[in-house]
């Protein structure tokens, strides 16, 4: 019988141009781009599953137990992609993640991208208008409320998104 192990490559843009190659038991069987996906079919039991890029820059092994008609799930990723400009890797396993959670990639959500650009837009605007306005009226004071919101919201979105960053990226909830 046999199973499936696939692995997904994170769309991050952060070495985007940069195929990384999947050994699974030892053995290339493809590489991957950006966003793209890879599915093995693997016999049922124990496999050990890394991602290479250059050969001298490995992600740690993960071994995925396969039974009968499953599918495992890892996800991939550049250490890049979360925290290089703050701390560059130094072991060669720090280089690339390979992990069963696909949170141990993420930079942040895309809703949360939005939200942080509508509000620096509003924040803004606010400012601009508040710059504008007549001195003493209400237009003023409601725009310079707006714009501190505004500011104090991105700022903490901003704090958390940086603790993100500090977190171990090898750190998996299922290990």
């Amino acid at each position: 019988m046999s199973a499936q192990i696939t692995v997904v490559r994170s769309a991050d843009i952060r070495g985007a141009r940069i195929p990384l190659e999947v050994l699974v038991d030892g053995s290339a069987v493809g590489s991957l781009r950006r966003g793209k996906t890879l599915v093995h079919e693997v016999a049922d039991g124990a496999h050990t599953v890394q991602a290479v890029w250059k050969s001298d820059r490995k992600s740690p092994r993960r071994t995925v137990t396969a039974q009968d008609g499953d599918a495992e799930t890892l996800y991939l990723g550049f250490v890049s992609e979360r925290a290089a400009y703050l701390r560059s890797p130094t072991r060669e396993a720090d280089w690339l993640v390979l992990s069963t959670d696909p949170a141990a990639l993420a930079l942040h959500t895309p809703q949360e991208t939005r939200v942080r650009m509508v509000l620096t837009a509003v924040s803004l605007l606010a400012y601009v208008l508040n710059l504008i306005a007549p001195a003493g009226s209400t237009l003023k004071l409601v725009t310079y409320v707006v714009w501190i919101v505004g500011i104090l919201v991105v700022g903490v979105m901003l704090v958390r998104h940086f603790g993100q960053l500090y977190r171990s990226p090898h750190q998996d909830k299922a290990d």
